[in-house]
């Protein structure tokens, strides 16, 4: 085990680099600070991968594909990825672990700093949800500090930390699809 080397804003975390069928089972970790601690736990178990698709990359336990080759506003992104399979679409990050995934292999990977994600409130403004329906968390680890601010519809992840952003849809930026695990609407 070992410490991330790029921790900033008071993050923290723990990297396993091998796991053994004895470290399988509940984690929990403390952090103690003067008068108080914080106590978090994830289950560590192993899982069968499902394949993902094409040229799907997996990330943590969930199939991404990264658009780089060319800029789309989020309309024609959500079009493509919708036409690389029946169970894919703009990605639908609700998980601050899979956050941190995605921005991390973005940082290594691509000069871009800003992809569109599949959320939006072009039904109600103010009121973002995902390509799958449920509901865009708010706050931190998620939205950068002081937005939503209501100068756009459509959700990406930008800025150098990777928060989420509402910038205008007919923008065009590279994007991120998702290998969902179900059919919806």
């Amino acid at each position: 085990m070992r410490a991330p080397e790029d921790l900033t804003n008071n993050q923290c975390g723990i990297i396993i680099d091998s796991v053994s069928n004895e470290d399988l089972g509940e984690w929990r970790c403390t952090v103690h600070l003067p008068g108080r601690s914080l106590t978090g736990s994830r289950r560590v178990e192993i899982t069968e991968a499902e394949e993902c698709l094409g040229s799907f990359l997996r990330l943590g336990g969930e199939c991404y594909y990264f658009h780089e080759d060319s800029a789309m506003n989020w309309q024609d992104a959500r079009d493509y990825c919708r036409s690389l399979g029946s169970l894919a679409d703009l990605a639908v990050v609700n998980d601050c672990h899979q956050l941190s995934l995605i921005w991390n292999h973005i940082l290594m990977y691509y000069e871009t700093t800003w992809h569109w994600i599949g959320g939006n409130d072009k039904e109600e403004e103010g009121s973002f949800y995902f390509v799958d329906g449920s509901a865009v968390p708010e706050g931190t680890p998620f939205w950068r500090p002081g937005a939503p601010e209501s100068d756009g519809d459509c959700l990406n992840l930008s800025e150098k930390h990777g928060y989420f952003n509402d910038y205008p849809c007919d923008n065009v930026a590279p994007f991120i699809c998702q290998q969902l695990s179900e059919q919806y609407v």
